[in-house]
């Protein structure tokens, strides 16, 4: 067995896979494993990921074209480590992000997971920048955490999170979905034990370069949307009114299209006072974002 344990979704990453495994082996964490799944790519990945299988820490698992969702399960089927997170084939681990995990779970056996912050790089730029995403305060509990993410969302990453394996149990990434099934798996992970954040950063992503990051389509708002709707239905009432965490969904995409399209920012920033009139936080963006920053720009 392995105290970690990296499970990589491999497909059609020819051009950026081996600076992903790459980035495992750099890692002075002296207890790992990485479990290859090829997701039936028909480019060089399998090859190219075939020679990292000499070293004994690494794993190729072989399956049809099924999608990221179900190559994230079969990994999880197979993990040796008391812990494990999931990197994509297109990003990489900074240094030191698995030892931070494993010393954080460790430190706090009565947490689920260790989640910290992330970087982005801009392949169309080549501007590499920190996301410093608000996080909920260290004394939160469960019931908060999980009205916290329902009001902002996916505020850590799936690279950025590592889970205890025993509290997974049956829970597997819904493949029936074909846009956020990271949400889902995240929220619902939410209801299961306490998370321990630091402010480190533990992974990198690139955007804008034609990989599995570019193909794979944004979150929509009907799917996160029918996402929230399914949680309520499922876990029933919370700390948060469904119609006040619909109108907080609205936000965070308003947010998500101010920049370059207008007219989507400016109704979904309505409909967010639609369905609850007292969401300071809604007033707060439509006026500070779109009315006073636009007059700005003006």
């Amino acid at each position: 067995m392995s105290k970690i344990s990296v499970i990589m979704p491999c497909y059609n990453g020819e051009e950026l896979v081996a600076q992903a495994i790459e980035s495992a082996l750099g890692q002075a964490c002296p207890d790992f494993e990485v479990i290859l799944v090829d997701d039936g790519s028909t480019d060089a990945t399998p090859e190219i990921v075939q020679r990292y299988t000499d070293d004994t820490r690494f794993r190729l698992l072989r399956k049809s074209n099924g999608g990221v969702g179900s190559a994230r399960n079969l990994g999880m089927e197979h993990c040796t480590g008391d812990y494990f997170l999931f990197l994509d084939a297109d990003d990489e681990l900074l240094p030191g992000c698995l030892n931070n995990m494993v010393e954080q779970l460790e430190a706090h056996p009565e947490a689920i997971a260790a989640f910290g912050r992330h970087q982005i790089y801009d392949v169309e730029t080549a501007e590499r920048f920190s996301v410093n995403n608000l996080f909920p305060p260290s004394d939160t509990d469960i019931n908060g955490f999980v009205k916290f993410m329902l009001q902002f969302g996916m505020f850590y990453r799936l690279d950025s999170v590592a889970y205890r394996m025993s509290a997974v149990k049956g829970l597997r990434f819904d493949t029936r979905m074909k846009l956020g099934q990271d949400f889902k798996f995240i929220l619902e992970m939410a209801c299961r034990g306490p998370h321990i954040a630091h402010d480190k950063y533990c992974s990198l992503l690139r955007r804008g370069h034609n990989s599995i990051t570019r193909q794979r389509a944004q979150f929509t708002y009907s799917c996160e949307r029918q996402t929230v709707i399914d949680f309520y239905q499922t876990h029933g009432p919370q700390r948060i009114t469904l119609r006040d965490a619909l109108s907080w969904q609205h936000v965070r995409f308003s947010k998500r299209y101010e920049g370059n399209r207008p007219f989507k920012a400016w109704k979904h920033g309505l409909l967010a006072l639609v369905l609850n009139p007292a969401n300071v936080y809604a007033y707060k963006h439509l006026i500070g974002q779109l009315v006073l920053r636009r007059s700005a720009d003006s």
